[in-house]
Formats: structure tokens, sequence, C-alpha cells
């Protein structure tokens, strides 16, 4: 049935901005103000692994968990994008050479290579193992919302397809370019339902995408038309 499945992180979590269903047990929580990345068990609502201090941790905006076991993190106040161990080992780290601004949402692709959206730099890149840009979208340094720019860029997503799916935040809309950044869909919400400030946006295998918006307080399900299947509000508990 419908209804909030579960809560957990009054008086413990600090602004957070990322939660990362890991299996059906246990969550991956970005706990940004209080720069570190917490697991938890939902069964249990105890934290049964962390890294914050361990590897300098600050302000962090979202975290994966990868298939080897380590941590994929946005360490958003540090400028960089860090790869940590079980044991808080950093084995790889990327900061553009001083140039990442601020990294707000970061995966790992099926390639190998990382997908990174710089929220601030209004961009989003692939960066390979070696630290090189492998490609991207946006101009970096210039916002806007003209061909090939966005306007602070919540996340970004790469599809089955090859195609990337990006939360432009600012801009109100979802997009999904392919590897030539040619823009090949957008959703900005339905007549008296327009998007605002959406902040998260994720692709199924049915083809249909979740999104968030309005700070986080609402929610939809629409298909490749657009046709909204499912909407609702957030409130609080």
């Amino acid at each position: 049935g419908e209804g909030v499945r579960w809560a957990w992180g009054e008086g413990v979590l600090k602004r957070p901005r990322h939660a990362y269903p890991l299996d059906d047990r246990y969550v991956l929580v970005t706990d940004t103000m209080n720069h570190r990345i917490v697991q938890v068990d939902t069964q249990t609502n105890r934290i049964v692994w962390q890294v914050g201090r361990e590897a300098n941790l600050q302000f962090p905006r979202s975290a994966h968990r990868l298939d080897n076991g380590h941590t994929l993190i946005a360490d958003t106040g540090n400028r960089r994008v860090v790869e940590v161990t079980t044991d808080h080992t950093i084995v790889w780290e990327w900061d553009g050479q001083g140039s990442l601004k601020t990294p707000n949402h970061c995966e790992r692709l099926a390639n190998g290579n990382t997908l990174v959206t710089d929220w601030h730099d209004h961009v989003v890149l692939e960066i390979d193992a070696r630290g090189d840009i492998a490609w991207w979208y946006g101009d970096a340094g210039q916002s806007g919302s003209g061909r090939g720019l966005l306007h602070f860029p919540e996340q970004a997503m790469r599809l089955e397809s090859g195609r990337t799916l990006i939360v432009d935040g600012r801009n109100d809309r979802i997009i999904e370019v392919d590897a030539n950044a040619q823009l090949k869909w957008e959703y900005r919400g339905t007549t008296g339902a327009r998007l605002a400030w959406p902040s998260a946006a994720r692709r199924d295998i049915h083809g249909h995408t979740m999104i968030v918006h309005r700070f986080g307080k609402a929610a939809l399900e629409i298909d490749i038309d657009g046709v909204v299947l499912w909407q609702g509000r957030i409130t609080p508990i």
C-alpha cells in the first residue's frame, strides 16, 4: 500500500542530501552537515558503517556504493570526488587540478569512467581513470537555457542507451542528451503543473522517469511521452 515505508535520522542527521538503497535492508545516507556518509540497517536503525573525518570529508552531497565494495563520494566542500575503501582509504581522487567547483553528484559508469555533476560550474563531466575529461555537456562557467547550456545542474545519470539524463535545476527541467551533446528529450511539466526546482531524477527499466522537485517536497513518475503516471507530496511525518 501507499505510505512511508521507513524513516530515520531525526536528531541524528543534519541536512542529509542523498539516500541510496543498497538492497532491501541497507541504505547509504549522505549526512551533509555532519560531514559524513553513513550506512544504515533499516531493520535495526543502527549505523553499521560510516566515513567522515577519516577521509577529511567536508559537506559531501552524494555517495554511491560500487561493485568492488568501495564508496564513491562527491566531497563538495573539498571540491573533489573520492573513492574510499571500507577501511576509509582513499584509492582514487579527482579535483580537475583545482577546476572542479561544486561536485553535487557522481556515479561510476559501466566503462569505468566517472560521471560528475558540477553544480556551480554548470557542467556535467565524464572523467576517465587517469583523470582526463572523456565527455562533457554544458559550457563551464557559463549558465543559460540555450543550446548546450545548463543552469545549476543537480544530478546526471548515464542511461543504457548511452544517453545522459540531466536534472537541470534552475532551468526547471529534465533533459536527455546523446553522446554528441545533442538534446533528445526534455520535460518541464504540464500546463498548470510545471516542474519547479527539480533536484533528482532516475530512469527505470520500463522507461519511466521518477522526478523529485519543489525542494524535495514533491515527486512524480512520468512515461517517455511525459504522461504523469503517479504524483505525490512529501510531508513531514
